[in-house]
């Protein structure tokens, strides 16, 4: 810790660090940013959160291999995150994805560049007429071949490094198929298509907001983490609330909490064109694992305050259900 940083004592204190942490983050201040969190781990270097901001800061600034290793090492001190999970699973992605790019420019580089020398090689020898013709159709052809490999290995990518193998009596985590996730901000209304700066400082104070209104509605009902998209302002919430039997309460609790969650949301501020949450079932009986994942619509955010479990799921944009809690 630098000479003349205050000391953090009690959780209180560091939580209110890596509060301001990650303001400093959104506003890009990442040195100052770096140091508060050094100052919580300085203190207690068990502290899950304070890695998780690191690996933030880090992932914002573009160090995507040093945002890996932050985010695992939070998991490390609490394997239960789901939020720390998607943050590394969605770095890895994009770590590789950089790398497959790469691999791809390179061979269509050397695939051009060797047609081209073979071009220049046939134009020197002038060939008659009729061998000019098949030369040519042999070089197009190895041309095509070897474009169509590349694009095809990029449309066949191997499984990524990071992914969970889940068994089949198990929850899974929501693929493509079931909902998509990476919204980009041309799916939303021309007036979201990037967040205030004002609204994205203000992250903290939602997250507070909504640990408050959870433990009203539901004392069991945990806020795991907020997010404010900087393209969009659509808001990520996760959440967890205790596993029970039977499924019908297990399904009720959730998708309570994701009506509430949503609502609130767009109750705090109404610029908001989106909501996600993401509810995980902890307990007995296993490790906490996804649940439910819904997307709720500016337009639907206020009928969802007074709707029922069943009148919600109906008001949402879109939900997904782990395959024990699908109804039959």
């Amino acid at each position: 810790m630098k000479s003349g940083a205050k000391t953090i004592s009690g959780n209180g204190e560091a939580y209110m660090a890596l509060v301001t942490a990650n303001i400093l983050r959104l506003r890009r201040e990442w040195e100052l940013a770096e140091a508060k969190c050094s100052e919580v781990l300085s203190q207690d270097p068990e502290n899950a959160a304070a890695y998780s901001v690191m690996g933030d800061i880090t992932r914002d600034q573009g160090k995507l291999r040093d945002a890996i290793e932050w985010y695992k090492m939070a998991l490390d001190r609490n394997p239960g995150s789901a939020g720390d999970r998607r943050k590394l699973e969605t770095v890895i992605e994009r770590v590789f994805a950089a790398r497959q790019e790469s691999v791809t420019r390179k061979v269509l580089s050397v695939v051009s560049r060797g047609v081209s020398t073979a071009v220049a090689d046939v134009r020197s020898a002038r060939p008659h007429g009729a061998l000019a013709l098949v030369v040519g159709v042999v070089l197009l052809v190895i041309f095509l071949v070897s474009l169509s490999t590349v694009l095809v290995g990029r449309r066949s990518q191997p499984e990524q490094p990071g992914k969970q193998q889940i068994g089949a009596g198990s929850f899974r985590q929501p693929g493509a198929g079931d909902l998509n996730r990476d919204r980009r901000p041309t799916d939303l209304p021309e007036a979201a298509a990037e967040a205030p700066p004002d609204l994205l400082a203000r992250e903290p104070e939602l997250l507070v907001r909504l640990k408050e209104e959870a433990r009203r509605m539901d004392p069991n009902c945990e806020i795991q983490g907020v997010e404010i998209d900087p393209r969009d302002a659509s808001v990520d919430v996760h959440f967890s609330v205790p596993r029970v039997w039977p499924q019908e309460a297990m399904r009720d609790s959730a998708i309570r909490a994701v009506g509430f969650l949503a609502s609130t949301v767009g109750g705090w501020d109404e610029r908001i064109p989106m909501v996600r949450t993401r509810g995980s079932l902890r307990g007995p009986g296993g490790p906490e694992r996804v649940a439910v994942v819904a997307e709720s619509k500016k337009e639907q955010l206020p009928k969802l305050a007074a709707a029922g479990p069943r009148e919600t799921e109906k008001l949402l944009s879109s939900v997904w259900w782990a395959p024990e809690l699908r109804e039959q």
